[in-house]
């Protein structure tokens, strides 16, 4: 039985499949088996994780920095945590959870002739670049020992968990809370500077629930997100983070795997426990040879 952490997220709405395969690559896609074909001696492009991409303004989704002023000044009120199933049973396939977040419209807010009621924000996995931070291992190869991670943005026509959401969590926000404002203290800190690690020899990448606890609890710290306790749960997030979902009632612990900072100082206090991560790599701020398996 094979597993992974960070994969791809089924698309639910016309405006998330037609970006499907750009913004989500997984081991499905080509761009997964691509480390077998790179050579060490590729000058790949360094990247550029306050620059990069742009925004998509037919289907509304594309890196949280350049999101527009009319999608920054919409107000939420709830932030919400995913759990998304991503395995495949009739392969074999058992995928730990992609984790996600959503945030939920105070009012619908229509765009070129369609109503949002939501918008998700994730890491997602970018295209192998060059991570010019890394010293002294000029070696590493995007996409082999790596992969950039992109803050994304996707509106959504719905106000609902996905149909892959086997489990989340819903914490209130202060009011008049804007995206804007939640995107701007991630940006100030540059928590967006973030890579995958390989979670297995298959091409495969962890970091998704490293992410979004520590930017839960950057919200909470902020008091932009109102309370610890959940409204499904009443529990905190690093409570319930480290739990593994296949279905809604079937749930095993599963500690979360780390990413790599590039440029936030991490804290560990009462909302980022080092019980909540996988003591099997501990030295997460240094990328592992990429056939190392979790």
């Amino acid at each position: 039985m094979s597993t992974s952490e960070h994969e791809q997220v089924a698309p639910v709405s016309p405006s998330e499949a037609s970006i499907y395969p750009l913004l989500h690559p997984q081991c499905s896609s080509p761009m997964s088996f691509l480390p077998c074909l790179f050579r060490l001696d590729y000058k790949y492009p360094p990247v550029d994780f306050d620059h990069d991409g742009e925004w998509d303004e037919e289907d509304q989704i594309g890196p949280a920095i350049h999101a527009p002023t009319y999608v920054k000044d919409i107000v939420v009120n709830k932030y919400r945590i995913e759990w998304l199933n991503l395995s495949e049973p009739e392969t074999d396939f058992y995928s730990k959870n992609h984790m996600v977040a959503t945030l939920i419209f105070a009012e619908t807010v229509t765009i070129n002739n369609v109503d949002y009621s939501s918008a998700r924000i994730s890491m997602e996995l970018s295209i192998e670049k060059k991570a010019t931070a890394i010293v002294s291992q000029e070696g590493w190869v995007p996409g082999a020992h790596y992969f950039p991670g992109v803050y994304t943005l996707m509106m959504l026509d719905y106000e609902s968990p996905t149909h892959r959401t086997v489990h989340h969590c819903t914490y209130p926000l202060h009011e008049g809370t804007t995206i804007g404002h939640l995107i701007d203290k991630i940006l100030e800190l540059k928590m967006h500077h973030f890579l995958f690690l390989p979670y297995t020899a298959q091409g495969r990448w962890k970091g998704c629930g490293d992410h979004v606890l520590h930017f839960w609890a950057h919200f909470v710290r902020e008091r932009d997100i109102t309370t610890v306790q959940s409204i499904e749960a009443g529990a905190s997030l690093c409570d319930e983070i480290i739990y593994m979902y296949l279905t809604p009632n079937n749930r095993i612990v599963e500690h979360i795997g780390r990413g790599w900072w590039i440029s936030f100082n991490l804290k560990e206090d009462e909302l980022m426990p080092e019980t909540a991560f996988t003591d099997r790599r501990l030295t997460y701020q240094l990328p592992p040879k990429p056939d190392d398996e979790d």
